[in-house]
């Protein structure tokens, strides 16, 4: 290295020269300069005093000593991480035997493990966490086989018996089919057996109370009436029972045809207008002059009279209102009365078979609990629904809705 201060006006003030570069001149530069030339660095700066120049101080560097600096520490530090390097690599392969050979046997004892071979088990050859790992594996897959092997033999157990329950099914299935056929020998038999003797003393019934057999006294009048509506009432309940059974059984058959709705309900309204007047009870009817329906038109009117039925038995005084109407496709008929109603909790009891409301302090109406669960199944049956809506103690609006073209209902 050599450095050579200069004074204020530039003239050499003093001089410094590395052994071997005595005598050494360089020509003096401008200050703030840094210059690189081969092999040398030069640096020139100003010496100031509180603002003041007193003058310049120059250096000149040999780069080539740093650079011998530079390549020995290269040279160390190369040496160094190769050393590191290998050291690394012994580890590694030491790890490798210690911990992930080990490892990888579970793991590829694991892989060969399936439902079909639980009989696998790793290899314990040390004592420590993998050993720990490699026995509870082991562990583990002795409880695993003895739960395969019990439930193996279960489901072997439970094939003989669903091998078993199926044959009593089919042999139930047989004794269902012979009580189906008895079943409907039974009704075909209570049709004609009961029923035509029933209409029959209904009819005479009839014309014994129309005096065509003779004059009758009033007391006799009376048993007869008696007699007549406890036949009309016998009649009755073995129809819905008929009924019910052929709906259940899917035997049901549906004459489906155009007919005026109009006319159905006008009729019924006729039905009605005698025992409406005995217990004092109006019966508005509002609906359009006609209303074209595409079903069953027997049917329809069976759910209608039974709506009309159950609504007169809860109602002492006021009205039975009947409103139809089409709506989106639908035709509706609600018939509203201002009885008894029904309780939130008794809702849900209406439609199911032979179910009878029993209000505490109001004598059981006479009924059979079949008129709303079969109007609810034939509803069904003609695409449509029946629902129902009440207060208690102000009345009851049941809703009969059905398409106002029939179409098939499956499943």
């Amino acid at each position: 290295m050599n450095a050579w201060i200069y004074d204020a006006d530039g003239n050499l003030f003093a001089s410094y020269s590395r052994k071997g570069f005595e005598g050494f001149a360089f020509p003096r530069r401008e200050t703030g300069m840094h210059e690189f030339e081969p092999g040398y660095l030069t640096l020139s700066e100003a010496i100031t005093e509180d603002q003041d120049v007193l003058g310049s101080i120059m250096l000149r560097l040999d780069a080539r000593h740093f650079q011998r600096v530079l390549r020995r520490s290269m040279t160390t530090a190369g040496i160094v991480l190769a050393v590191a390097m290998i050291i690394a690599l012994l580890l590694s392969s030491a790890t490798q035997r210690t911990i992930s050979a080990p490892i990888q046997s579970l793991a590829h004892t694991v892989g060969e493990m399936s439902f079909e071979n639980l009989s696998k088990r790793a290899k314990i050859v040390r004592n420590d966490e993998i050993g720990t790992l490699a026995a509870s594996f082991n562990q583990m897959a002795e409880n695993l086989e003895k739960s395969h092997n019990e439930l193996r033999k279960a489901h072997d157990g439970l094939e003989e018996k669903v091998v078993e329950r199926t044959e009593e099914l089919a042999q139930a299935n047989v004794r269902l089919k012979e009580l189906d056929r008895l079943k409907s020998m039974f009704i075909a038999s209570m049709s004609h057996e009961l029923r035509t003797p029933l209409n029959a003393i209904i009819g005479f019934t009839g014309i014994i109370l129309q005096g065509m057999a003779g004059e009758v006294t009033e007391e006799q009048k009376r048993q007869l009436t008696m007699v007549s509506n406890s036949g009309n009432h016998l009649l009755a309940l073995i129809n819905d029972v008929i009924d019910v059974s052929k709906i259940e059984a899917e035997k049901i058959d549906l004459i489906i045809s155009e007919f005026d709705l109009a006319d159905v309900m006008h009729e019924v309204q006729g039905l009605f207008t005698v025992a409406m007047d005995e217990k004092g009870l109006k019966m508005p009817l509002e609906m359009p002059e006609r209303l074209a329906v595409e079903s069953d038109g027997r049917r329809v009117k069976q759910i209608i009279m039974n709506l009309v039925s159950n609504a007169m038995k809860f109602t002492d005084k006021g009205e039975i209102r009947i409103e139809a109407a089409a709506k989106d496709g639908m035709a509706e008929i609600s018939v509203a009365d201002t009885g008894r109603g029904i309780k939130e909790e008794d809702i849900g009891k209406l439609f199911r078979q032979f179910s009878r409301i029993q209000i505490t302090g109001i004598p059981t109406v006479e009924g059979t609990g079949l008129g709303l669960y079969l109007s609810q199944k034939i509803a069904d049956l003609l695409g449509g629904r029946i629902r129902a809506e009440s207060e208690f103690g102000k009345g009851s609006v049941f809703t009969f809705t059905l398409p106002l073209k029939y179409k098939e209902v499956t499943g």
